[in-house]
């Protein structure tokens, strides 16, 4: 494996546990009031992308960086999701 190879698959670790502090933190808080939907879903476009481009080229550290930076954004919107029903369905209906 040579030097860029090593930068490619760093960068892949990198990526890969960004999101997982916004994952504890909404499972922690059980709170989703500062995470943007929009974003979210803008987000899981573009690494779905990433991860075509990836499957393309045949490139690994591609491929798996954005494998596992689309598990977490999932898992995060996921939980946000879940955590808005669940809100929602608690308030009183007026």
């Amino acid at each position: 494996m040579n030097f860029v190879e090593w930068i490619g698959y760093i960068a892949t670790a990198c990526s890969a546990i960004s999101y997982l502090p916004q994952v504890k933190h909404l499972w922690k808080t059980r709170s989703a009031q500062g995470v943007s939907l929009g974003s979210y879903l803008l987000l899981i476009m573009g690494n779905s992308l990433w991860l075509w481009y990836g499957v393309c080229l045949g490139k690994w550290p591609i491929i798996i960086a954005n494998c596992m930076v689309l598990t977490s954004l999932v898992s995060a919107l996921g939980l946000k999701l879940f955590i808005d029903y669940t809100e929602k369905k608690k308030r009183p209906q007026l």
